[in-house]
């Protein structure tokens, strides 16, 4: 391709020309393209391509204009053959594929990010060698035909087994149901878990548009926990264990979606569990009476947060408060304001 050669004009030169990938497979896969159309085109125009898609989403996320500095998207890339990489250099793709993803991660269904993916798919190959990642990015569309298309390449890899239960949606090329998705949660709370860990590292590493997975793992946490009946298989402990690290990590969070989010997801699971008295009572002098900061003198705000240490005391008929979390409260200004306007709170039985 020479240079400062247009992107159309350059895909019009690949497709009079004839020219296709050196290494063609048999079993080609494409989220963007037909065979026959992926078998016109060039490395070098997929790669351009892909260049341009970070070019357009850069201007809204820092996380997509640093990664068009990466390995990933240079010319080195088109080089790049990565089945036979040593070890060491192996691993360091896998890392770069994963940060990748990751800031791609909220724009699946943009065109955008599909071109960088593409080039993706087809220079390295993740859907043979990435399948956690790209569920990791994109979990959360798990309803959508995008994801479908994408989760139909996948080849797990030895040892992933926990993800059997999007066989048949691979076969099929359909989207995953919230309730299969749900209900795999209730049979294998590494499932849950790994939910948990794509919010944590959403909020705690991505930018504005990460936090919609914080909604996804709250969203699901709270249909586990409704699940969580007495005909249920799943064990309460099971998923208390699996989510508690988490809760605990989340309410203390200095993020504020996260913080919210791990608060609606202790105080769903504690109107339905009776937790360990011990840990309920490190929540309430740690976390949560640490996050019960003023508002700018707002006492609507402080009420809001206060009544997530109500709840929890009701829930689990906890008549005292733990004496660290009484002395963190009580230096809180404005709380006799604050308190006042709970009371007051329809919600809020005093």
């Amino acid at each position: 391709m020479s240079v400062g050669e247009s992107s159309l004009a350059s895909q019009l030169r690949v497709l009079s020309s004839g020219a296709k990938f050196s290494s063609r497979r048999k079993d080609v896969v494409s989220l963007l393209f037909t065979p026959e159309q992926l078998d016109r085109m060039d490395k070098e125009t997929i790669l351009e391509m892909a260049v341009s898609g970070l070019i357009a989403l850069g201007t809204r996320d820092t996380l997509v204009m640093r990664l068009r500095g990466s390995q990933l998207f240079s010319s080195r890339s088109l080089h790049t053959d990565r089945a036979g990489l040593p070890v060491r250099e192996a691993d360091s793709i896998a890392r770069e594929v994963r940060e990748g993803l990751f800031a791609l991660g909220p724009y699946l269904l943009l065109p955008a990010a599909q071109k960088a993916l593409e080039h993706l798919i087809q220079r390295f190959a993740i859907h043979r060698h990435d399948g956690e990642a790209i569920l990791a990015a994109f979990l959360a569309f798990h309803e959508t035909r995008t994801f479908a298309k994408l989760l139909a390449m996948i080849r797990w890899r030895e040892g992933e087994t926990r993800w059997e239960f999007l066989r048949h949606a691979q076969k099929k090329g359909s989207a995953v149901a919230r309730a299969t998705l749900v209900g795999a949660c209730l049979r294998d709370p590494s499932i849950l878990q790994f939910i948990s860990e794509m919010a944590r590292r959403a909020a705690e590493r991505g930018g504005e548009a990460h936090s919609q997975f914080v909604a996804f793992w709250t969203t699901i946490c709270g249909e586990v926990i409704l699940r969580l009946g007495p005909g249920s298989k799943t064990s309460r402990r099971s998923v208390v264990t699996a989510l508690e690290p988490y809760i605990v990590r989340g309410v203390s969070s200095s993020h504020e979606s996260l913080q919210a989010g791990a608060k609606a997801v202790l105080c769903h699971l504690a109107s339905t569990t009776r937790l360990d008295r011990s840990k309920v009572e490190g929540l309430l002098s740690g976390g949560l009476a640490a996050s019960c900061e003023p508002e700018g003198g707002n006492p609507r705000g402080l009420a809001r947060k206060l009544m997530a240490v109500a709840s929890l005391c009701h829930s689990q008929e906890l008549e005292v408060l733990p004496e660290p979390c009484v002395r963190r409260l009580l230096a809180l200004p404005g709380l006799a304001d604050a308190l006042v306007v709970l009371c007051d709170s329809p919600r809020f039985d005093a």
